[in-house]
C-alpha cells in the first residue's frame, strides 16, 4: 500500500492541486475570489 504524505492546501497554493488543471481559468479565478471572502483550507485526504 502506498503511503500518502499529508499536504495542506490553502488559498495561496490551491493551484498546486493536480485536479485544478481540469478547471478553466475562469473557474480557478472564481475559487480565488470566493476564497478571499470565505475561509479556504483543505488537504489531500479531503481532495
Amino acid at each position: 500500500m502506498e503511503e500518502i504524505k499529508y499536504r495542506n492546501y490553502i488559498l495561496r497554493n490551491f493551484n498546486d492541486l493536480p485536479q485544478m488543471k481540469n478547471l478553466s481559468e475562469e473557474e480557478r479565478e472564481a475559487i480565488g475570489v470566493v476564497g478571499q471572502v470565505l475561509p479556504f483550507k483543505a488537504n489531500n485526504y479531503v481532495v
